[in-house]
Parts: C-alpha cells; sequence; structure tokens
C-alpha cells in the first residue's frame, strides 16, 4: 500500500510541475481551470482513475522508469498528440518480467475518464529520452524516443500514433539527433549523429518524401562520438543569408595538454546533407580551436549563428582558457567565413563585452585576485608601458551577502571589505601616483544605492558601499588640485539575467517602488560611467550619481 501512495504522490508532483509549462513543441504541458488548481494536492477525479491504474501496473510487477535525459524527465507527461485540444497522459513503466521491459503507456481521455489506448514497448535498460514535435505538419505529433539498449548503445525511434495504434516510421543507432527544417519546406526533418560500420562518425539525414520519413543522403562529421557524448552539443541555427544549418561541436577528451574543440556545420544542398566546413584535403573540419567553454550561438543577435575562436595572438598570450578575447565567425553555405563580432570573456564568472573594431589592438585584459600594492603596480606599470598612460580607472570589483548581524562571522566581514573597500584604496592610490605625473585622469567607483538607506541583512555590503561614498569625496577634495576627477555611480534594481529568472510576484512589488515604473537597463549603467568618464563631465567630481529611477531623492 505504501508503494501505491508513492506513486500517487510521484502523479501528484508531475501534475503540479507540468502546471508550470505550457504545451509546445519539444515540451509537455498541463492545463488546468483554477477549481482544479485550488483541488492540489488534492487530484481532480479524472486523474485519480487514471492513477488508480497507473497502480494496477505497479501492482502487477512493473515500477515506473521516467527518461533519463533530455527536457522530458517526468514519470507522467500530458501533451496533445492528436491535435484535438485535449492532452493525452503518457506513463513511463519498466516490467523486468517482460520480453520488452521498457513501456510507454498512452491514455486517452474519453467521457472524463482516461482509458488506455496504445503501448510503446521497447528492449535494452532504459527509456533515455522522449521529444515531441509535429515533424510533418499534419496536425499529429510524432514521438522521438531514445531507447537506452546497453551501456554502449542507444536505439532512438520515431513513431506516429495513428488511430490504429503507434506506428515506428524510422529507427537507428545514435548518439545525438536533432529535429529541424533544413530545406525550409513546411515539413520538419531529422539528423542523426552515429558511428557508421567503420568506426567513422556520420549525419544521417532523414526527409519527407511522399509522406514517408526516408533516409536521404549521410555526411561525414570530424568527431568521434566520444568527443560529442561529453561537452559536445548540437544546436539549431543560420548561416549568412539566412540559411538553416545544424552546428555541431565535438570536443577533445582524454588529454592533458589544452582540449581542442572541433565544429561541424551541416546544411542541406541540392537537397542532399553536407558538412559546409569539411577540408577537401585533410576530410576533416577547418574549425578546430582550443576549447574555451564556448559553443556555437547568436552572439550579437543579427539572427545569425556564430562560431566562437579565440584570437591568435591571445591565444599564445594566454593558455589558460578561464578568459580571453573572442573573434565570433558567420559562415554561408559554402563554408566561407566572416569575422561578425569581437568579444572579451570571463568564462570563470560568466561574462563578457563586445569590443568595438576601433579597440581592436588597443585593449588589453588581466585577471587577478591580488589586492596587495606591488602586485597592483606593476600590473598599472604594465598598462603605461603599453599604451604610454593611465587616463581612466574603474574600481567595480565586488562581492555582497545576505546574511543577518548574530549569523555574520569576522572573516566573511573581512572578506567583503577586502574586496569592495581595500581593492579600490590600493587600486586609487596606484592609479593616482601615475595619473598625478602625467598631469590629470578620472577614478570611478562602483557604490549602490543601499550605502544611501541600508538594508535589512547584510550589514557588510552596504557599509562597504557607504565606504566607497567616502573615499570618493574625500579623494574628491585632495585630488582636484591635481586635475584628477572623483566620481561613484550607485545603481540601483538592474534587469540582469539573473534578475529575468526571478518570478513576477518577487520582482514586481520591487518595480512597485521605483516612481520611474521599470528596473535600470545594464546600458543605463554604463551609460552613467561613460558620461563621468567623458570630457562632458570635466567639471563634475565628489559626485555619487545615483541611477536608480528616482528611489533615492
Amino acid at each position: 500500500m505504501k508503494r501505491g501512495k508513492r506513486f500517487l504522490l510521484a502523479l501528484t508532483m508531475a501534475v503540479a510541475a507540468l502546471m508550470m509549462c505550457g504545451c509546445s513543441e519539444n515540451r509537455i504541458g498541463f492545463t488546468l481551470d483554477p477549481q482544479e488548481l485550488y483541488c492540489m494536492p488534492e487530484l481532480p477525479t479524472k486523474y485519480t482513475e487514471l492513477n488508480s491504474q497507473l497502480m494496477t501496473l505497479v501492482e502487477n510487477g512493473a515500477e515506473y522508469a521516467a527518461p533519463a535525459s533530455g527536457s522530458n524527465i517526468q514519470p507522467v507527461q500530458m501533451c496533445d498528440l492528436d491535435g484535438d485540444g485535449r492532452e493525452e497522459a503518457l506513463a513511463f513503466f519498466r516490467n523486468s518480467a517482460d520480453e520488452k521491459p521498457l513501456k510507454i503507456c498512452i491514455y486517452k481521455m474519453k467521457d472524463e475518464a482516461y482509458e488506455q489506448i496504445a503501448v510503446i514497448e521497447g528492449s535494452g535498460t532504459a527509456i533515455h529520452s522522449i521529444a515531441y514535435t509535429d515533424m510533418n505538419n499534419d496536425g499529429r505529433t510524432e514521438l522521438a524516443v531514445g531507447w537506452r539498449v546497453s551501456a554502449d548503445l542507444l536505439a532512438l525511434s520515431v513513431y506516429d500514433l495513428r488511430p490504429d495504434g503507434p506506428y515506428e516510421i524510422m529507427r537507428s543507432n545514435y548518439m545525438r539527433y536533432s529535429i529541424l527544417n533544413l530545406n525550409e519546406d513546411p515539413e520538419k526533418e531529422l539528423v542523426v549523429l552515429r558511428t557508421n560500420e567503420l568506426g567513422i562518425g556520420v549525419a544521417d539525414y532523414y526527409a519527407w518524401k511522399d509522406g514517408v520519413l526516408e533516409q536521404m543522403s549521410t555526411a561525414p562529421i570530424s568527431m568521434t562520438m566520444a568527443e560529442l557524448s561529453q561537452q559536445g552539443r548540437v544546436t539549431g541555427g543560420n548561416l549568412r543569408g539566412g540559411v538553416p544549418a545544424l552546428f555541431i561541436t565535438g570536443v577533445e577528451i582524454g588529454t592533458e595538454e589544452p582540449a581542442q574543440v572541433v565544429f561541424d556545420i551541416l546544411t542541406v544542398k541540392n537537397e542532399e546533407l553536407v558538412n559546409a566546413v569539411l577540408s577537401d584535403v585533410t576530410g576533416v573540419s577547418s574549425e578546430i580551436a582550443l576549447f574555451c567553454s564556448l559553443y556555437p550561438t547568436d552572439i550579437d543577435g543579427d539572427g545569425l549563428t556564430e562560431v566562437p575562436r579565440p584570437m591568435t595572438t591571445d591565444a599564445e598570450e594566454h593558455p589558460e582558457p578561464g578568459h580571453r578575447f573572442m573573434d565570433w565567425i558567420s559562415y554561408n553555405n559554402e563554408g566561407v567565413p566572416q569575422i561578425e563580432v569581437s568579444t572579451y570573456h570571463d568564462i570563470e564568472d560568466g561574462w563578457y563585452f563586445q569590443i568595438p573594431n576601433a579597440w581592436k589592438g588597443k585593449i588589453r585584459a588581466e585577471r587577478s585576485s591580488q589586492t596587495d600594492e606591488a602586485s597592483v603596480t606593476k600590473a598599472f606599470d604594465d598598462v603605461v608601458k603599453l599604451f604610454g598612460r593611465l587616463d581612466i580607472l574603474v574600481n567595480n570589483a565586488g562581492i555582497s551577502q545576505r546574511t543577518a548581524l548574530l549569523d555574520y562571522t569576522q572573516e566573511e566581514f573581512e572578506k567583503i571589505m577586502d574586496l569592495n573597500v581595500k581593492a579600490a584604496f590600493v587600486c586609487s592610490k596606484v592609479a593616482t601616483a601615475i595619473m598625478k605625473e602625467q598631469g590629470g585622469g578620472v577614478i570611478l567607483s562602483t557604490s549602490s544605492v543601499v550605502s544611501l538607506y541600508g538594508q535589512q541583512s547584510g550589514v557588510g555590503y552596504p557599509t562597504s558601499k557607504f565606504a566607497i561614498n567616502g573615499l570618493t569625496k574625500s579623494l574628491a577634495r585632495e585630488l582636484g588640485k591635481y586635475h584628477i576627477r572623483v566620481n561613484a555611480v550607485a545603481p540601483g534594481v538592474v534587469e540582469t539575467d539573473m534578475v529575468k529568472v526571478l518570478p513576477k510576484e518577487i520582482i514586481q512589488p520591487i518595480i512597485n517602488q521605483i516612481p520611474m515604473g521599470r528596473m535600470a537597463q545594464p546600458e543605463d549603467i554604463a551609460n552613467a560611467f561613460v558620461y563621468l568618464a567623458s570630457d562632458m563631465a570635466s567639471y563634475v567630481s565628489g559626485e555619487i550619481l545615483s541611477v536608480d529611477g528616482a528611489v533615492v531623492i
């Protein structure tokens, strides 16, 4: 009986989780009317009856076996498979006593109750993955099921759920696959990445012909399946001219040297799949570089997919891939590359900025955690040797911690003060010596609006930013005679990627307290720094510029 209760709980949690997403391609959905919402966690009758049927399978020796990989990993999933506007239920089981132990049981709503209409059975050790998509644009959803046949072997089957039951329309061994539209017709194709009989990596291209999904061609790829399986990635995107393509990333494994990455780009020409970057001379991709944990993406929002490539000079100067300059390359369907944008990526901390063309050859970036005066002096001297002078210093590094006072340790407080205040003091001191000698400069620091009104917990952060304000005003008075201007920017709430993922019920009350009715954009903060660093602010010094939408006045 306890086993049945656990299964009911699993179904209840599946229902609750599925309510959070809408039904769309490659995703599963679950919709409830408001009355049903208030019934949670007590399930409506139609779901308790479904649960009774699932419990019967469990009592007869089955155990639920949710897909192990992908985005759809619930033991019970809901999706409209036949396009009638009502969602079918799919339950995933394993019954070791059966010849084909893996089961996907499909239930359809009839007369306000679910009844089983089909079972998809498979051999192997596990259901690896499942994806839902209408491939041929007929209003019915095909099921792409990955079966774990053995520890080293995966098999892909695509099923069409027909009135007389599920029909397997293709099957192949695979390591990765992608369903996308490469030939720009109304239907979607399938690309399967696998090892052929000779142990060589290949991509099989399946397309619809006369209502049948057929293998149309095979293209070579440059990587082994082992290089694809671990840190590898398959990404759909666009070449120049808007041509759809599949970008495949393979990462070298088992080497003590810095790992290499190889990119293949697959596209369709004359109804055949081709590898656009495959060299006619070497037989492998022309895109091989140092692996920097970056993958093809539309880095600049222009609609093209760019491939990351470490700048050659930077690769020579910085052997560690944690932070470096990158060129982002687009291609046409002939494999001709073109640099679209360049960036500096701090991969370890997860941020980057785009480098204007005018800056190329005139920018240097180094990453250091040292705050002692000797280390900072050497770093600043290197800048002066390279560029001849030091015009602007921005003290921007900082950390925060939301810990209540009685839980705060001295070590935590000192860590915040060391980075947020001591580092700014040391950098400002070293920069002042250089700027005084050259006849002037600008020192800017990042403060915060919490330095002006505090915060309820985490006393170290507002204290450190209050210290930045004092440092700024004091240095402005002291250094004005040397033509050194000193200012700070105090940002309010900024709509960063981290903030964007927060639930609306958390964000909206914050926005309601902002007179301008919105959060700051990163550009709003950057523009304040640009203004204070420019000659437009040549008579501005000692200011703490609040950029907060009038929160603090």
